[in-house]
C-alpha cells in the first residue's frame, strides 16, 4: 500500500462519521446569521434617509372685509371733505343751492389728495359735477358742470397739472335717498 499524504491520514484514521463538515456547516450558518442580524440591526439603528415631507403651505386667513365707510358728514350748504374710495383718497366739495363758488378750507381738505398725487406722478384725478334734482335741468347741468371746473381751477392753483385733471360727467347726476345738500357736490377721485 502506498503511503497517504497526511490529509488522506486524517480521513482514514479518523471515522468521525461527517461530525466535523457538519459542524463547518453549522458554524457557517451560525456566523452568517450573526453577520445578517447585525446589518438588520445596524440598518434599524440608521435607516435608508427619506426626503423629509414638504412643509405644508401656511394656511392665509382671508383679509377681513373692510368695515363700510363711516358716512360722511354733509355740511349743511358749502364744505368740503376728504375721505377714501377702494383704498385712494376722495374729495367731495358741497355748495350752496344756486352756487358754485369753491370753500376756503379746500387746500386743507385737498392735502391729502396732494401728497397722492405727488408720491404717485402717473395718477391723474377725475372731477365730477353733482346737481339736485329740484329746478330747471337744464341750468343744474350747467352749474354741475361750472362747479367741476371750479374744482379744477383750485387744484391747479393748489399745484396739480392740469393735464392730470380730467372733467368726467358722471353716469347717474343724483339718487334719491340723497338729501338736495349731498347732492350738491363736485367728486374728485383718482383715476389711474
Amino acid at each position: 500500500m502506498a503511503e497517504p499524504t497526511p490529509g488522506e491520514t486524517y480521513a482514514r484514521d479518523r471515522d468521525d462519521g461527517g461530525y466535523v463538515a457538519i459542524g463547518c456547516i453549522t458554524g457557517l450558518v451560525a456566523l452568517g446569521a450573526i453577520i445578517f442580524a447585525s446589518l438588520v440591526a445596524l440598518w434599524a439603528d440608521n435607516p435608508t434617509p427619506v426626503a423629509p415631507a414638504p412643509a405644508p403651505a401656511p394656511v392665509v386667513a382671508a383679509p377681513a372685509p373692510e368695515p363700510a365707510p363711516a358716512p360722511l358728514e354733509v355740511p349743511e350748504g358749502a364744505g368740503v371733505t376728504a375721505s377714501e374710495r377702494a383704498g385712494k383718497p376722495l374729495l367731495t366739495t358741497y355748495f350752496e343751492s344756486g352756487k358754485t363758488d369753491v370753500v376756503a378750507d379746500f387746500e386743507t381738505a385737498a392735502a391729502t389728495m396732494l401728497t397722492y398725487l405727488e408720491a404717485n406722478p402717473e395718477a391723474s384725478v377725475a372731477i365730477s359735477g353733482f346737481n339736485d334734482p329740484t329746478g330747471n335741468a337744464e341750468i343744474n347741468a350747467r352749474l354741475s358742470k361750472e362747479r367741476a371746473e371750479n374744482v379744477q381751477a383750485a387744484l391747479v392753483a393748489l399745484g396739480v397739472a392740469e393735464e392730470r385733471t380730467d372733467l368726467v360727467k358722471p353716469d347717474d347726476t343724483t339718487s334719491e335717498e340723497m338729501s338736495n345738500a349731498e347732492a350738491r357736490r363736485v367728486e374728485v377721485t383718482i383715476a389711474e
